[in-house]
């Protein structure tokens, strides 16, 4: 009597289970065809598609581009360097680092009648698989060619006054055509030198390179030591232009000197 009161309940339960368990599986084969499907259309890859066994054949399947994604929840990409504002007069193009460009989708929808208790009808599945495709090559930037420099595509860069730059060109022009710039041919293009070494010296000072925009920063780490590796400095001792040539030569004599000798 027992059996018999429960026996529809232990069948009721084992039908669900196999219901539940064939439902996990079909939600799992769906997945993995919106998955192929957006998969076989990403760049490098001609769109040709291996659709799993025991799929039925009247799902609906689809791959391709799509709208770019309204927000990514990852902090990481959101850095103002690359989105943006950063100072002022210094904009940031924020749509051409943008990941969620170039975003593709799988999509793929199926129905399928329950193996079990079957008057309840079919069950639909409908799973969207995205995918970040944007690669940044040079073509998608707008950039002329993979030669040119990043920077003043991704950075509108602050404009310097025009005077700025009509005295610096100025200053050259009067550098260029100064009557005493022979005399300045040792700094960089002695024949003496080239005649002994077989190659030019530069003694021009060089600042290093760095990356900053703070004026207060570039002045006194920066610009101080360039004038002081020009001028000399007694503390710490920085020797001047003048005294780095005069040790050069001295030195540069002293050879001449010991191979006429030998």
């Amino acid at each position: 009597m027992e059996l018999v009161l429960w026996l529809p309940i232990l069948l009721m339960v084992m039908a669900l289970m196999v219901v539940i368990g064939n439902g996990a599986v079909w939600k799992l084969r769906t997945a993995a065809v919106a998955r192929d499907a957006v998969w076989s259309t990403r760049s490098g890859r001609n769109g040709d598609l291996l659709k799993p066994q025991n799929v039925p054949t009247d799902g609906v399947l689809w791959a391709g581009a799509h709208a770019p994604i309204a927000q990514l929840n990852d902090p990481r990409i959101d850095r103002e360097v690359v989105r943006g504002p950063m100072f002022e007069n210094f904009r940031v193009n924020r749509d051409l680092l943008d990941f969620s460009r170039g975003t593709r989708i799988g999509y793929f929808q199926m129905s399928h009648n329950y193996p079990m208790l079957g008057k309840l009808g079919r069950y639909n599945f409908e799973v969207f698989h995205p995918l970040l495709d944007d690669q940044f090559r040079y073509w998608e930037m707008q950039i002329p060619t993979n030669r040119y420099r990043r920077i003043p595509f991704i950075y509108e860069l602050p404009k310097a006054d025009p005077q700025y730059a009509q005295a610096f060109a100025s200053a050259a022009q009067r550098l260029l055509s100064a009557p005493f710039r022979p005399q300045l041919r040792p700094l960089d293009r002695d024949e003496e030198i080239y005649a002994w070494y077989g190659y030019y010296v530069d003694f021009h000072p060089r600042m290093p390179s760095f990356c900053s925009l703070d004026y207060q920063s570039v002045h006194a780490d920066e610009l101080q030591d360039l004038i002081d590796h020009i001028e000399g400095e007694q503390m710490p001792p920085v020797p001047s232009v003048p005294e780095v040539m005069e040790s050069f030569f001295q030195n540069m004599y002293r050879e001449m000197a010991q191979a006429m000798q030998n």
